[in-house]
């Protein structure tokens, strides 16, 4: 396999990777996926990390199990083996983000696929702590662990339903406020026993946030309409069926 890539260190890190936690997460799963034998994006990958950033993770070695600690380098080396005759894809199905000041830890779940498109064959969670300095995110550390029979992901760390809002029509908001540029996306959780929608309307008469707690329900459109919100939403193909 190639592993040369042409001279791109001018070019990292990428603005949108790294000032915001949802470009960090896009990044990381982007820079590992590709067909077989296709050259990772590594040294983007690198610069979504601390230069001391350490992944730990658990392995059964003869019969045991036991932890396994490498550097970013290690583990680059390590997955460009992995993909050398095998497709790998890897997406985020489910985020769970606390921040406190400059610290964050992001619980990441994530499915594996061996071609693009195809049958999940793995799925399990990733763990990220992340600092923010120099206007960026990096990734100091990363624990990850897969689903097992024995070890299943909690209901709460299943996969969400993301909804990007078209427009939005409400008699709780003032007249001329309903296009996507006034309004932030929504992140509607499926997986929780809540929905929640909150909107920002940067207005002199409505400034501050809204939140409006929505009773649970099988479909969060029809939970919207119950309280008087109308919602054109573009879903991705594979949630329509949810709808």
């Amino acid at each position: 396999m190639n592993t040369e890539q042409p001279n791109t260190d001018n070019l990292f890190p990428l603005i949108e990777d790294v000032s915001t936690i949802e470009g960090l997460m896009k990044a990381f799963y982007e820079v590992v996926s590709g067909e077989a034998g296709e050259v990772r994006q590594w040294k983007r990958d690198a610069s979504l990390h601390n230069s001391k950033a350490i992944y730990s993770y658990y392995s059964m070695i003869n019969g045991e199990s036991k932890q396994l600690t490498l550097s970013l380098k290690d583990f680059q080396k390590e997955t460009d083996l992995m993909v050398l005759e095998t497709p790998f894809y890897e997406n985020e199905i489910n985020r769970e983000v606390k921040i406190f000041g400059n610290i964050a830890n992001v619980w990441s779940t994530y499915e594996t696929r061996l071609q693009k498109g195809g049958e999940v064959v793995r799925r399990g969670i990733n763990s990220l702590q992340l600092f923010y300095a120099n206007n960026k995110w990096e990734i100091i550390s990363l624990v990850f662990d897969k689903e097992t029979e024995r070890n299943k992901i909690p209901q709460t760390f299943k996969a969400s339903c993301n909804f990007k809002i078209k427009k939005i029509r409400s008699r709780l908001l003032p007249s001329g406020f309903s296009t996507v540029k006034q309004l932030k996306n929504y992140r509607i959780a499926s997986s929780c026993m809540q929905v929640f929608i909150i909107w920002y309307v940067r207005s002199i008469s409505l400034s501050s946030p809204i939140e409006k707690r929505i009773k649970p329900s099988v479909n969060p459109i029809s939970a919207c309409s119950s309280i008087g919100i109308s919602l054109d939403v573009e879903v991705p193909g594979a949630l329509n069926n949810v709808l």
